[in-house]
């Protein structure tokens, strides 16, 4: 839409300068802020053409753009991207009992409010939680799987997006072995 704007706008400027032979300079001022919705009437704007005539002094000219409420409406939704599990320490022989921390990456591409919680190989699952983008980008969270003490035993991590969109991580793999 801003592009169409623009487009005008030039062709607005050209017809000025073929009519007039004079020279011109050309402002897009949108009077309202970006939303995440893109319609023909969300970007308000105004033009503003200036001229410059021998011997009339510069003088600047509003040519205010009205939106089009035929055209269709185009709404943009935020999404996570990708997001990557990991797990610290991947294996540990030693005293018990152990904790190990997973730690995943959630990229998304505007902003948004993700919902989350942490799946186990043992069936056992974290609270539902939260987290705010206020741009794109990527924001780390981080969840402990505490005091295991079985051994030996393998087990992995994984975060499960449940909003704005479903999306499962990679399994965070890790091997435990207790020495008495």
């Amino acid at each position: 839409m801003r592009k169409k704007m623009v487009i005008i706008a030039l062709l607005l400027v050209i017809a000025t300068l073929i009519s007039t032979s004079c020279t011109a300079s050309l402002t897009i001022t949108t009077t309202s802020a970006p939303t995440s919705v893109i319609s023909p009437t969300s970007i308000p704007a105004t033009v503003t053409v200036t001229t410059t005539l021998t011997p009339t002094p510069t003088q600047p000219t509003s040519i205010p753009i009205q939106p089009n409420p035929h055209l269709p409406k185009f709404t943009f939704t935020s999404a996570v991207t990708s997001v990557t599990a990991s797990v610290d320490p991947t294996s540990y022989s030693g005293p018990g009992p152990k904790s190990f921390t997973f730690s995943a990456v959630i990229t998304v591409n505007g902003p948004c409010i993700v919902t989350y919680k942490w799946e186990r190989s043992d069936h056992a699952t974290g609270p539902t939680q939260t987290i705010t983008f206020d741009t794109a980008g990527s924001q780390t969270v981080t969840y402990t799987w505490t005091s295991i003490s079985v051994s030996p035993y393998s087990g992995w991590g994984r975060i499960h997006i449940l909003t704005p969109n479903d999306m499962t991580s990679n399994q965070a793999n890790f091997t435990l072995s207790i020495i008495p």
